[in-house]
C-alpha cells in the first residue's frame, strides 16, 4: 500500500483502515516505512531535474519488485505514479508503473459492508481520478454495491480548487472554486461528502458544514 506524503502526515488512518479491511479479505499487505515522495508536486511545477531524481528514489524506497500490486489510495499521487513510464522513459519505470493501480480498481474484486450510519453520500471525484486515471465510475459502483445512496451532484467534472499546490499559490481563485464545488455537492442534502484524494479532502473540509471523508473509510 502506497501512503503518499500528505496523506501519511494528515490522514494516516486511511491507509491503516485500508490495510485492515484488505487483511480481513485475506490479502497480504505491506507498507514501506521508508517510502519517500513521489515527486508529483515538483513535476507539476516544472522542476524536472528534482522530480526525476525523486521518482527514481521513490521506486527504490518502496521495494516494488517484491509486490504483485502497488495500490495508491491518493488519486493525485496515483495519477503521477501511473505515468512514471512515460515521464522517465526507461524499462524499470514502465515495469513499476504497470504494477500501480488506484485502490478503487483493486477493491472492485471484493464485497464490503457499510462502516458508518451515513446513508446519503455526495461523491467528489478528484480531477486526478476523473481526468487523469479515468476511473470515477469505480468508486460509485463500490459504494452503491455496499449500500450507500449516491445523491446527484451538479457539474461533477469541475475542480474543487485544491489541485496540488494551486490552493496555496492561487488562493483567491481556489477559494472561489471551493465555494462553487461545495454548493454543487450540497445541492441534494447529503449526509457526508466522500472523495478519493487527500488534498481534495482537506480543501473541501475547510469549506464544508458536513463531514468530508475518504471514500475507503465508508467500507468495513
Amino acid at each position: 500500500l502506497l501512503q503518499g506524503c500528505v496523506q501519511r502526515a494528515m490522514t494516516p488512518d486511511i491507509v491503516n483502515h485500508l490495510a485492515k479491511i484488505l487483511r480481513q479479505q485475506g490479502v497480504q499487505v505491506r507498507i514501506s516505512e521508508s517510502e519517500g515522495c513521489c515527486g508529483g508536486l515538483h513535476f507539476h511545477q516544472g522542476e524536472r531535474k528534482d522530480s526525476d531524481q525523486m521518482m527514481r528514489s521513490y521506486m527504490k524506497s518502496v521495494n516494488w519488485e517484491q509486490a504483485d500490486d502497488l495500490i495508491s489510495s491518493a488519486s493525485g499521487c496515483g495519477a503521477v505514479l501511473k505515468d512514471y513510464g512515460r515521464i522517465l522513459g526507461d524499462e524499470e519505470a514502465k515495469s513499476f508503473a504497470a504494477k500501480v493501480g488506484d485502490v478503487s480498481q483493486y477493491l472492485e474484486n471484493f464485497e464490503f459492508n457499510k462502516a458508518t450510519q451515513y446513508q446519503r453520500v455526495a461523491l467528489h471525484s478528484p480531477c486526478s481520478l476523473q481526468h487523469g486515471l479515468h476511473l470515477e465510475g469505480n468508486v460509485k459502483s463500490i459504494l452503491s454495491k455496499t449500500g450507500y445512496e449516491l445523491v446527484p451532484t451538479i457539474d461533477e467534472h469541475l475542480c474543487c480548487g485544491s489541485a496540488g499546490t494551486y490552493s496555496i499559490f492561487q488562493n483567491e481563485l481556489a477559494e472561489r472554486l471551493l465555494e462553487a464545488k461545495i454548493n454543487c455537492l450540497m445541492a441534494n442534502e447529503p449526509d457526508v461528502i466522500a472523495t478519493a484524494n487527500v488534498g481534495c479532502q482537506l480543501h473541501l473540509t475547510s469549506g464544508s458544514k458536513i463531514p468530508v471523508v475518504h471514500w475507503v473509510s465508508l467500507l468495513t
